[in-house]
């Protein structure tokens, strides 16, 4: 890794927005992959995550919010060790098309970032830096007796 890499590095772990706004691609159902240009509420939505331990969001479909939880989930376990991250949906594939965004922004980082995949099925990811990403769809039990580093809860 070079001086240029390392500064990336440091600073997309410093700014999750400078991460996404960089390196993040989402898909789009008709053009593939694009890079995920952020209109200012969800720069708003990721600073709120940022300074806040709970957020609820109440919004309207189609305003790219579940692509951009992914793509902060993403950031988080790349760049932090030991994380733990639930989803937890209303329907199972509801959680699985979410952690399937997440799988889609650590797939196209450069090599030189991604921490390496020690784990990947439809339902879970594990990097080799130790944090994880499950998802579930609703039940009894739920995220219940999980040491969770952040739990998302996708349209309840």
């Amino acid at each position: 890794m070079d001086k240029s890499q390392a500064y990336q590095i440091a600073r997309c772990r410093k700014d999750p927005i400078f991460f996404i706004k960089q390196y993040a691609l989402i898909r789009h159902p008709t053009k593939g992959l694009l890079k995920f240009k952020l209109w200012d509420f969800q720069e708003e939505t990721v600073e709120a995550f940022l300074a806040n331990s709970y957020n609820i969001i109440l919004k309207a479909r189609q305003m790219g919010l579940s692509t951009l939880v992914a793509a902060y989930i993403a950031w988080l376990i790349t760049f932090y060790k030991n994380k733990e991250v639930f989803i937890l949906a209303v329907k199972q594939d509801m959680a699985i098309n979410l952690i399937s965004k997440v799988k889609v922004v650590l797939e196209n980082i450069p090599d030189w970032m991604n921490p390496g995949v020690l784990l990947n099925n439809r339902q879970s990811l594990e990097l080799a830096n130790g944090s994880k990403v499950k998802a579930s769809g609703t039940t009894e039990s739920g995220a219940r007796s999980e040491s969770l580093s952040l739990l998302v809860i996708d349209e309840a």
